[in-house]
C-alpha cells in the first residue's frame, strides 16, 4: 500500500514538472517571437529554398530574407519543413510568424494574406536534345507530356490543352529521367526548378528550354489574415531592398541558362499586397484625352489618342498590367468630368484647387517655356525687349496672366492653338510667340516653318507636369507614383528625342570673343602649318584607305555570291547545333524560310532513324576526339520529304584550340542513292533468275555480236555439258566454238535475220558439242 502511494505521488510530481516545462517552453516561444520573426521554409525546394549539407537554411529565398532583416533590423530564424504543406501549416496554426516564399494562388492558401511580390517564375516547356526540338506548346497535340502531379503546371495542361496527354509523376526528378529515357515527348515545368534540376543531375547538354512562356507567376511573402500590421512591416523592408541588391542574389542561385527576372538597370515595381487587390478589382481606368497640343498630346489620323502622355502612359500601362481607356475631352471639361466619376485621370501642373478633390503623382516632365521668333530676328538677351512687342500666346496657357502683370507693354496676340501662335510670328502677323517648349519645337519641325526660329528660353521657371488621380483611388495614386519612378533616364531621352528635335540659336558674347581672340590666333598661325601638312597625309591614307576598303568589300561580295550560288549546302552551327550562317541552298531544298532555319538545331532537320548516328559523330567533333567527320545520311524537309546527302564536317577553333563552331558541307547524292537501289534490285532480280536457271535443263548465254560470239555471261548449270563458266567469260571459248560445225552456218544466218527485222525473241535447234 505503501509503495502504490510512493508511486502515485512520483506521477503526480512529474506531472506538475512536465506542466512547468511546458509553461516555460511556451513562454520562451512567446518571447521570442516578440523579438525574433520566424520563417517557415520548405527544405527541398531548391534553388529557391532548402537545407544545405550542413543542415542549414540555404537558396536564393533564404538569401533575400537575411538581407530583409539587415535592412530592418529585426531577427529572423528559419523553421524548415519536410514538405511544402507543413511549411503552410506553420503559418496557418502559428508556428511561424511568415512564409519564406507562396505564389500568388489566394484559392490554394486560404487563411493567409500576401505581402508585394519579390520574384516572378516563368512556366516553360522543356525536352530532351536528342528527339528534336519542340518550339511550340502547339506542337504537340496527342503526344504524352510529363508534370508533376498536383502542381501548378498539371493544371494549366488540364485546363488549356485537352490535345494534349498527360503523364504524371510524383517528383521532378522522376519526370526528368522519364524524358531523358523517351518516355514523354517533354515536360512542362517552373524554368528555374527544371532547369536547377537538370543541372545537379549533370543533365545539362542533354536538355533544351523553349522560349514560349506558357504562364508566369510571382513570390509573395505569407502571413495569416489577422495580422496586417507584419504585413505592413514586410512590405517596408522588401521595399528597402534595392533591385541591383536582389539582382546579385538572384544570379547566385539561379542558372545561367534561365533569363533573369531582375536588371539592376531596370528598377522593378513591387506592389503592396492592398495595390495588387486593387488592381484585381480595376482592371481597366479611364484617363482624359485632348486634341490639338502636339506633341503633349493630339488625336492621330488613325483617331487613336498619341503624343508624349500616351507614351508615358504605355510605359506604365506595361509595368502595371492596367489597361488605359481613353475618354475624349473637350477643353475646359476635364475638371467637371472627374468631379462626375466620369473619368479617373487628368493632366495637371501644380494647380493648389486641384488637390481638394485630386492627388498629384510624381512630375513626369517638366515644361519650360521659350520664346520664338523669325530667323532674321535678334536675340532677346532678356524680357525687357519684349516692350512694345506684338506677342503670340495659345489661349489657356498658364503663364498668360503672370505674363501681362509682369509686362503690361506688351501687346497679347491670342491664338487659339499653338500653331495658329506660331503661324502668325511667320507670317508677320506678330513679332514673337511665347509658350511651351516641347510643343513649339514639334509644330516648328511637323510644319516646316523654317523661318522661325527659338531666341530666348527659360522666360519663366520650368513647371512640373503630373498625372492627377480622383482622391478616393489612393492605392491607383501609389502604383502611378511607383511605375513613374521606376522609368529610366533612357526612356526619358527616348521619348523627349522621339518628339523633340532642337534648332536653338544663343547670342554671342563678343567681349569675351575677343579677349580671346588675339591668344588663339597666334597659335593658331602655328596650327594652321602644321594642320595643311597633317591634312594632306592624311588625305593620301584616306585615299588609300577607301580603296582597300572598295576591295575588300568587292571581295566579300563575290566570296557572299559564290557563297549562296554554291550546288551545295553550306552551314555553321554553334556547339548545340543551332545553325547561326547559312546559304540559300538550305532554305531553297528543306523548305524552311530563314527565321525559322535560325530556330533549328541539326538534328531537327536529320532522319529519325540517324539521329543517334548523327548526335555521336557530332559530339565528337566537340568534345575534340577528331577534327572532321564525312558521314552519309538521310535529310527531312519541312514537308516531311526526305532526302539522302553526303554531309562533310570540321571544327572550328579558336587560338586556344576551343572549338567554338561547326561547319558543315552537304551534297545532295539522292540520284546517286537511287541509281544504287535499283541496280541492287536488279541484282537481286538477277540472282533469282541465275538461281531459276541453274535448277533448270536450260543454260542460259550473253555473247557478243563478233565474229566468235565471244561470251559475257552463261549460267552455272553449263557444268552439266562439262564446261566451266569462267572458259567462257574469260575468253578461252567462245560461243560459235561449240556449236556443231554443220549447224553453225545455218544458225547464224538465222540470228541475222531475225535482228535484221527486229525480232526481240526466237526459236533455234541445233547441236551443241560437249
Amino acid at each position: 500500500m505503501k509503495l502504490k502511494i510512493q508511486l502515485i505521488l512520483v506521477i503526480l510530481m512529474a506531472g506538475v514538472i512536465s506542466g512547468i516545462c511546458i509553461r516555460d517552453s511556451q513562454a520562451a516561444l512567446n518571447a521570442k517571437t516578440e523579438d525574433t520573426l520566424i520563417v517557415s521554409i520548405p527544405d527541398n525546394v531548391q534553388p529557391f529554398m532548402y537545407l544545405n549539407s550542413e543542415g542549414n537554411p540555404a537558396g536564393m529565398f533564404a538569401d533575400i530574407w537575411r538581407l530583409w532583416a539587415q535592412k530592418t533590423g529585426r531577427k529572423i530564424e528559419f523553421l524548415p519543413t519536410v514538405t511544402f504543406k507543413d511549411s503552410v501549416d506553420n503559418v496557418r496554426n502559428g508556428k511561424a510568424d511568415v512564409h519564406a516564399g507562396l505564389l500568388d494562388i489566394p484559392e490554394q492558401y486560404k487563411g493567409i494574406s500576401f505581402s508585394q511580390h519579390f520574384y516572378e517564375i516563368s512556366a516553360t516547356l522543356f525536352f530532351p536534345v536528342k528527339y528534336g526540338k519542340v518550339v511550340k506548346i502547339s506542337e504537340l497535340a496527342g503526344e504524352l507530356v510529363g508534370a508533376v502531379r498536383g502542381s501548378s503546371q498539371e493544371g494549366y495542361l488540364k485546363r488549356n490543352h485537352p490535345e494534349i496527354r498527360i503523364a504524371d509523376f510524383g517528383t521532378r526528378n522522376e519526370m526528368i529521367h522519364a524524358a531523358k529515357n523517351g518516355k514523354v515527348r517533354a515536360c512542362v515545368s517552373i524554368a528555374v526548378l527544371s532547369a536547377s534540376d537538370v543541372s545537379r543531375l549533370g543533365l545539362a547538354g542533354e536538355f533544351e528550354f523553349g522560349q514560349e512562356i506558357l504562364y508566369t507567376n510571382r513570390f509573395c511573402a505569407g502571413v495569416p489574415d489577422k495580422n496586417k500590421e507584419l504585413l505592413t512591416i514586410l512590405d517596408k523592408g522588401f521595399d528597402a531592398i534595392t533591385d541591383k541588391e536582389f539582382a546579385e542574389i538572384e544570379k547566385r542561385w539561379i542558372p545561367q541558362s534561365v533569363k533573369p527576372y531582375f536588371d539592376p538597370n531596370i528598377k522593378k515595381i513591387r506592389l503592396t499586397a492592398a495595390e495588387q487587390s486593387w488592381l484585381k478589382n480595376h482592371p481597366k481606368i479611364r484617363v482624359e484625352a485632348f486634341d490639338g497640343f502636339p506633341p503633349t498630346g493630339f488625336i492621330s489620323e488613325d483617331n487613336v489618342f498619341s503624343g508624349i502622355n500616351a507614351d508615358y502612359l504605355r510605359l506604365i500601362s506595361e509595368r502595371t498590367g492596367i489597361e488605359i481607356g481613353y475618354v475624349f475631352t473637350e477643353r475646359g471639361k476635364a475638371d467637371s468630368m472627374i468631379k462626375d466619376r466620369k473619368l479617373d485621370i487628368i493632366y495637371s501642373y501644380n494647380v493648389p484647387k486641384r488637390r481638394e478633390y485630386l492627388n498629384f503623382t510624381s512630375p513626369f516632365y517638366f515644361t519650360s517655356y521659350i520664346i520664338i521668333s523669325r530667323t532674321d530676328s535678334p536675340f532677346i538677351s532678356n524680357l525687357n525687349a519684349l516692350k512694345g512687342k506684338k506677342v503670340a500666346v495659345a489661349k489657356g496657357m498658364r503663364f498668360l496672366d503672370r505674363l501681362r502683370k509682369d509686362y503690361p507693354e506688351i501687346e497679347i496676340y491670342s491664338a487659339d492653338t499653338p500653331l495658329e501662335g506660331l503661324k502668325a510670328v511667320s507670317v508677320n502677323e506678330a513679332d514673337i510667340y511665347i509658350g511651351a517648349q516641347n510643343s513649339a519645337i514639334y509644330l516648328m519641325q511637323k510644319h516646316r516653318l523654317s523661318n522661325l526660329k527659338i531666341s530666348g528660353s527659360n522666360l519663366y521657371e520650368n513647371e512640373p507636369y503630373m498625372l492627377a488621380i480622383r482622391k478616393d483611388f489612393h492605392e491607383l495614386h501609389s502604383i502611378f507614383n511607383k511605375a513613374i519612378d521606376s522609368i529610366s533616364k533612357e526612356e526619358h531621352d527616348a521619348i523627349s528625342q522621339k518628339w523633340l528635335p532642337v534648332r536653338f540659336e544663343q547670342s554671342v558674347d563678343w567681349q569675351m570673343v575677343w579677349r580671346w581672340g588675339f591668344g588663339i590666333g597666334s597659335v593658331f598661325i602655328v596650327i594652321l602649318g602644321m594642320t595643311l601638312y597633317w591634312n594632306k597625309k592624311l588625305a593620301r591614307e584616306i585615299d588609300e584607305r577607301k580603296r582597300a576598303e572598295q576591295l575588300l568589300r568587292q571581295s566579300e561580295e563575290k566570296l557572299q555570291a559564290i557563297f549562296n550560288t554554291a550546288n551545295i549546302g553550306i552551314g555553321i552551327t554553334d556547339k548545340n547545333g543551332r545553325y547561326v550562317i547559312f546559304n540559300t541552298w538550305w532554305t531553297d531544298n528543306l523548305g524552311y524560310d530563314k527565321e525559322e532555319m535560325e530556330n533549328l538545331i541539326n538534328i531537327d532537320i536529320t532522319h529519325p532513324d540517324d539521329k543517334e548516328n548523327s548526335r555521336i559523330w557530332f559530339l565528337k567533333v566537340i568534345e575534340r576526339k577528331i577534327d572532321k567527320y564525312q558521314i552519309e545520311k538521310r535529310f527531312v524537309r519541312k514537308d516531311n520529304s526526305i532526302f539522302w546527302a553526303v554531309l562533310s564536317v570540321s571544327a572550328i577553333k579558336d587560338k586556344n584550340n576551343n572549338v567554338t563552331n561547326v561547319i558543315g558541307i552537304i551534297t545532295d547524292i539522292t540520284d546517286r542513292r537511287q541509281t544504287e537501289e535499283s541496280l541492287r534490285q536488279s541484282l537481286e532480280k538477277l540472282k533469282e533468275l541465275e538461281f531459276i536457271i541453274d535448277k533448270s535443263h536450260a543454260v542460259a548465254f550473253l555473247w557478243k555480236a563478233d565474229e566468235n560470239w565471244s561470251v559475257e555471261f552463261v549460267s552455272d548449270n553449263i557444268r552439266k555439258f562439262g564446261y566451266l563458266p569462267d572458259e567462257f567469260t574469260g575468253g578461252k571459248i567462245s560461243y560459235a566454238s561449240v556449236i556443231h560445225p554443220d549447224d553453225f552456218h545455218r544458225v547464224s544466218s538465222d540470228v541475222m535475220q531475225h535482228t535484221e527485222e527486229g525480232h526481240t525473241g526466237f526459236t533455234q535447234e541445233y547441236r551443241i558439242i560437249t
